[in-house]
């Protein structure tokens, strides 16, 4: 009875956690401990073109390239010894080929003896992240450019504290560009003889931008 009882318990519990994961909108896979998927849900096969039925068996290396799968079975290594890994990134690739990044994170399921019996994995997709990043990285880029090679003087104030300059401001001012930008601010350079008729209007908003030709 007491077998029974502890058998439909697991069972239940098995049936939980199927359902939660079939239904996640992140990846869960399962494997033994060599890597061999024991479960993967909806979500992570088919984010890489796969069925569930075509992953079942098969190694995780299947999801990675070359280089990414020398690196899991690395982690693996260590997650056996410590009892996790956490939060890193890696790129996977798909049937089609096309390589993607996900974060993942990993725990190591202990069976009634203590003992290490399977890996728990979690993944997330990072692409729109990385897109965003790039984005974001290429406008910064664009923007320095264009800030440093500006033909007309560039300063950007908060208060009369100095933020940023560029080379040309240092130029028409008489200083280098470093030593701008440390002035700590505006009314220092306004010290200097024939300077005043230069800033005298720069003093309108408490953060803005101003040009000097």
């Amino acid at each position: 009875s007491r077998d029974i009882s502890e058998r439909k318990r697991r069972e239940e519990e098995i049936r939980v956690f199927k359902t939660i994961a079939d239904n996640a909108n992140y990846g869960v896979v399962v494997t033994d401990l060599g890597g061999y998927i024991i479960f993967i849900n909806n979500y992570l096969s088919a984010l890489h073109l796969y069925s569930t039925a075509e992953l079942n068996g098969k190694n995780l290396n299947l999801l990675f390239n070359e280089s990414e799968s020398r690196l899991m079975q690395d982690i693996i290594a260590e997650m056996v010894k410590s009892g996790h890994y956490e939060a890193i990134e890696m790129w996977h690739t798909k049937k089609d080929g096309t390589i993607f990044p996900m974060l993942m994170n990993g725990v190591v399921v202990f069976d009634d003896e203590g003992k290490p019996a399977k890996l728990a994995w979690t993944a997330i997709d990072i692409s729109p992240l990385k897109i965003a990043y790039e984005k974001i990285k290429t406008n910064e880029e664009r923007f320095r450019s264009l800030f440093e090679n500006s033909p007309l003087g560039i300063v950007i104030i908060s208060g009369e504290k100095i933020i940023l300059t560029n080379q040309r401001f240092a130029d028409i001012f008489g200083f280098s560009s470093d030593a701008t930008d440390n002035k700590k601010r505006i009314s220092e350079i306004l010290e200097f003889e024939g300077n005043e008729s230069k800033v005298k209007s720069l003093f309108e908003d408490n953060i803005f931008a101003n040009t000097f030709e």
